[in-house]
């Protein structure tokens, strides 16, 4: 599906999966932890594994703004969708880029 992808051809496209199975994952567990928190004894506990998941969730999202950027020019390339586009099409302008979105032309396929 994303054959074309400038994130496939510099070879970033697992980072974006990894942070974007990220999200799932922690949801599902936390919801998980919330339906079985009832049957917690210790709160505690209940509070350090839901603090714990909401570290990883926040911790994936950085890890991705982070590292996917362009290898020529290190611009964060998840935080531009993120920040520049509407929150309808981040993610389709994102995995639709076939060319780094600041160089110019040329510059960035001598990497890729």
């Amino acid at each position: 599906m994303f054959d074309k992808s400038y994130l496939k051809k510099t070879g970033q496209l697992w980072k974006f999966y990894v942070f974007f199975t990220g999200f799932p994952v922690v949801g599902v567990s936390l919801v998980f932890l919330g339906f079985r928190g009832k049957t917690f004894d210790d709160v505690n506990l209940l509070a350090y594994l839901v603090i714990f998941g909401l570290f990883l969730a926040v911790s994936g999202f950085i890890l991705g703004v982070r590292t996917i950027k362009c290898p020529k020019r290190k611009v964060r390339l998840l935080w531009k969708a993120v920040r520049e586009q509407s929150y309808q099409n981040w993610f389709l302008w994102l995995m639709s880029l076939e060319e780094c979105p600041v160089c110019e032309g040329n510059l960035c396929k001598d990497t890729a």
